[in-house]
């Protein structure tokens, strides 16, 4: 029996949470979506599909090596570009919280309050399998390392108070579901278009 390759070490600390579960969270406002210079390892989370004119002035686009402003290329508004950013209206508070001084505002791009499961569409996209959230990166995130699954998955007999799983205590048969989830919301996330976006 093989663990998701793709995961390596990571895998077994996966959440397994359903869809109202995940809504129901909130956010703890550490930025690291808002900001690669948040990110752990500095500027591993990105935005793609962000096109130059539809930023609302707030994005600056950073250099992936030195993380200083870059101008838009050709290809940054590719919806799977890989694009390290910072995004002007986000203050840091001090105490290691951020926060947006633009917060459902008019100028607030709509992707922002829809990240990462608050997005029209999600139902249906649950309805097909299994959602990896795009959230590896962002180690601080509340929804960091979780997958939504559909309410009947008989994972959530198994799992811990802490939404993981007891890895070493599952049956083998167990772990191959549990690892046929991972593969599936895998592949439906190379699939799956990101968030669309909005004028």
């Amino acid at each position: 029996m093989d663990t998701p390759s793709d995961w390596e070490d990571w895998w077994e600390d996966l959440r397994f949470v359903t869809l109202e579960e995940a809504t129901a969270m909130d956010c703890n406002r550490c930025g690291e979506c808002c900001s690669s210079l948040r990110a752990p390892g500095g500027g591993l989370w990105s935005w793609g599909g962000l096109p130059a004119g539809r930023h609302y002035g707030l994005i600056t686009l950073l250099d992936e090596r030195t993380l200083k402003p870059r101008d838009w290329r050709v290809g940054d508004d590719h919806p799977r570009a890989h694009n390290a950013y910072d995004c002007t209206a986000l203050a840091d508070n001090g105490d290691g919280t951020t926060t947006c001084t633009i917060f459902r505002q008019p100028r607030q791009p709509d992707r922002c309050g829809q990240f990462p499961v608050f997005y029209e569409g999600i139902e249906d996209e649950l309805e097909a399998g299994p959602i990896l959230l795009r959230t590896e990166p962002l180690h601080g995130c509340t929804w960091y390392l979780m997958v939504v699954v559909q309410d009947d998955d008989p994972l959530f007999d198994w799992r811990r108070r802490d939404q993981r799983l007891p890895w070493t205590r599952l049956s083998s048969k167990r772990r191959e579901h549990a690892y046929d989830v991972i593969r599936e919301a895998e592949r439906l996330r190379d699939a799956v278009q990101p968030i669309p976006r909005t004028v």
